[in-house]
């Protein structure tokens, strides 16, 4: 059933709610949602309210997590098309780091080469 869980009846279980509570996982997600909408639309000064807003709430659930490190790296993005590529170096390591510290085995160097031995930005 779609909808308002409020106006439909529904009511969310209690894990459920913990998720899109304010401070929640889900509303993480969504605000950095919002700030790669914001980045595509070339608004980086919103694009980087809504990456730190996730980060803030991200870092609060769990501080070296893999949603942690994706927020550093948008962060990082929004910073290379501002041109800010020392700051940008600097959010791509952090999240980096947290990622090399929970799976070390899945940044082998050959795994991050595409088939074709080139890269193409996604910026």
């Amino acid at each position: 059933m779609a909808g308002n869980p409020r106006r439909s009846g529904q009511v969310l279980d209690p894990l459920s709610a913990h998720l899109v509570a304010p401070g929640g996982s889900e509303v993480a997600q969504s605000e950095s949602s919002l700030g790669s909408v914001e980045s595509d639309r070339g608004d980086l000064e919103k694009a980087e309210k809504w990456h730190r807003e996730a980060l803030a709430i991200r870092q609060e659930l769990g501080p070296n997590t893999l949603d942690v490190a994706t927020s550093l790296n948008s962060l990082g993005i929004v910073e290379a098309r501002r041109g800010n590529l020392d700051r940008a170096e600097d959010f791509w390591r952090q999240s980096l780091a947290i990622k090399e510290k929970l799976v070390p085995e899945s940044l082998e160097p050959s795994a991050l080469i595409p088939p074709s031995g080139r890269f193409s930005p996604s910026f």
